[in-house]
Formats: structure tokens, sequence, C-alpha cells
């Protein structure tokens, strides 16, 4: 699982991250995904978990995470994890950008 699409926009200096999660496969999530923002001292990490099951396969699901106010986004890392029957795991981006070695995935300008 990988964010499909990162938008980026920011009103009254205070940064959001609209994010869409695409589920390509063939059964929804075995559990809750939580999805976070850090930045790379790990002062903050902002973040929060989509209902169970969801994205749904073959389906498209959005997530807005605000960042504290001012933060420059470029260098920030986006992490996530599986909650099932109570335990949380780590979880690997798969997707075609760089994934750092901890398994997050360092947000980049594209353009």
């Amino acid at each position: 699982m990988c964010p499909s699409w990162i938008w980026y926009y920011a009103e009254d200096e205070y940064p959001f991250f609209i994010l869409g999660m695409a589920n390509d496969g063939l059964s929804e999530v075995p559990g809750a995904l939580h999805i976070y923002i850090l930045n790379s001292t790990k002062t903050f990490k902002v973040g929060g978990r989509l209902n169970s099951g969801y994205p749904l396969p073959r389906k498209i699901r959005q997530v807005i995470i605000s960042v504290p106010k001012g933060t420059n986004w470029i260098g920030l890392k986006l992490t996530s994890e599986i909650e099932v029957k109570g335990m949380r795991y780590p979880i690997n981006w798969a997707c075609e950008q760089h994934i750092d070695a901890d398994g997050a995935l360092t947000l980049v300008q594209n353009t």
C-alpha cells in the first residue's frame, strides 16, 4: 500500500496534506491503517487512523493531515502501521518512489 496522490496546501500558515490512499488489492485491509507524518528530528508526529478495512479494494480513501504551523513540508516523512487485534505492526510502503531504510517515504517536490 502506498499513497497514490499527495496534495499539499497551506491555510493561514498551517500546512495540510491530503493523501489519496488506493487499494489495488483484492481484499480489504485486515485491520486499521494508521498514517503519520513526522519530521526528521522526530520532534512531532501527527496523523491518525482509517476505519478498519479501508481503503476498500479498488477504491480510494482520502486522508487529511495537518502539521504544525510554519513547518516546511520538504523532507517530512510519511509512515504507517496496521493495527490488528490491538497490536500495531509497521508497514513498509510498496511504491515506485525510494523508501528509506526505516520504511518511511520522504516527501520531496516532484516539479
